[in-house]
């Protein structure tokens, strides 16, 4: 959700934080400077992303009862989300 990383702003919902440009942004620089921390290279860190206020749980099927991710599922679901991202 919105507020792993302790980023939000008073008076939106959730779903409407996950779409404000200013959260959106927070989440960028806390990205990268997550990555660099870890000694990922700049090509291994997301430069695209969307939030979701979806649950990934083995009952919707996007991941596996170990929670390992089902990419294809997620592929699936998001596809319209992944295209848009980048080809726009």
């Amino acid at each position: 959700m919105c507020n792993s990383f302790q980023v939000g702003r008073d008076g939106l919902d959730v779903e409407e934080q996950c779409k404000d440009r200013l959260v959106l942004d927070a989440y960028a620089t806390r990205l990268r400077s997550h990555g660099t921390k870890c000694g990922l290279k700049k090509l291994e860190i997301p430069a695209r992303y969307k939030l979701t206020t979806d649950s990934w749980t083995p009952a919707n099927g996007l991941v596996t009862a170990a929670f390992k991710i089902r990419r294809k599922a997620i592929q699936d679901r998001y596809r319209a989300d992944i295209e848009q991202l980048f080809h726009t």
